[in-house]
């Protein structure tokens, strides 16, 4: 993951603690099975793997997949 984001993030997280909502558009998903409705030849699993990482270390939560772990919804079909 790019390592000027990663530093961002963390930055944010110590700074607002103990409460940080982040939202954006990464163009990428953090659950691939859960949250694509097909797997692609543009998969990147690293990124998948980096972001849950980076999620993981800061203490923050996917707040749709912690509401709805068995869902399968998306705003784009991809």
């Amino acid at each position: 993951m790019n390592n000027n984001l990663t530093r961002q993030m963390t930055k944010l997280a110590l700074d607002l603690s103990p409460q940080i909502m982040v939202s954006g558009d990464v163009n990428q998903v953090m659950h691939l099975r859960e949250d694509r409705s097909q797997r692609s030849h543009t998969d990147q699993p690293q990124i998948e793997t980096d972001l849950a990482q980076l999620s993981s270390d800061l203490g923050l939560v996917d707040a749709w997949r912690h509401l709805h772990p068995e869902d399968r919804e998306y705003s784009l079909f991809s």
